[in-house]
């Protein structure tokens, strides 16, 4: 007769493989939901405040004069309170304008590195 205590520790192992198996692919599908759902949305506004949400797994954020919370991903430095933010829908890139001059941010660079990232 199989022992008890192997027979868990097999049935543990299975369940933790599985698990990884799981939790891997849908991060990479997660991240492409994600980048889909920014798409879709659409912001304009110049930047009230900015701060890192201790709350919300330290996202970096941005509050507009709309009253939108933007999260500004891997470019909190690149943008500064005062900032005029665009970002029109159906597209990942979010226009800075600062002092008369314009910077664009390509959030799909930013989403494209870490699908890869979750592909290894």
């Amino acid at each position: 007769m199989i022992n008890q205590k192997y027979l868990n520790y097999v049935v543990l192992v299975l369940i933790l493989i599985g698990a990884l198996l799981i939790f891997r692919t849908n991060d990479k599908e997660s991240w492409k939901k994600v980048a889909q759902t920014l798409g879709d949305k659409e912001f304009h506004g110049i930047v009230l405040k900015k701060y890192i949400d201790s709350e919300n797994h330290n996202d970096p954020i941005a509050i507009l004069t709309s009253k939108q919370k933007i999260n500004l991903w891997n470019f909190y430095d690149n943008v500064e309170v005062g900032d005029s933010l665009s970002k029109p829908k159906g597209t990942l890139i979010m226009e800075v304008y600062r002092n008369g001059k314009i910077q664009k941010l390509d959030f799909n660079i930013e989403f494209e590195k870490r699908i890869q990232r979750t592909s290894r």
